[in-house]
């Protein structure tokens, strides 16, 4: 079980440790059910090592 650090007011340690409920999207990157995106979305799936390099002709549309 995957877990996160979640600061809490008046807790003892200051710290409440909150499963994420984490779940693969289509695109293969970890995403919550239990707490909602922040920052960057991400538009292009994850690359690989063939997309890399100064042979690469990958392109993110």
């Amino acid at each position: 079980m995957e877990t996160t650090a979640w600061p809490k007011v008046g807790s003892a340690t200051g710290v409440t440790f909150v499963d994420p409920l984490l779940t693969r999207n289509a695109m293969g990157a970890y995403v919550s059910k239990r707490f909602p995106a922040r920052g960057a979305v991400m538009q292009c799936r994850a690359l690989t090592a063939a997309d890399v390099g100064p042979s690469s002709t990958y392109a993110c549309d």
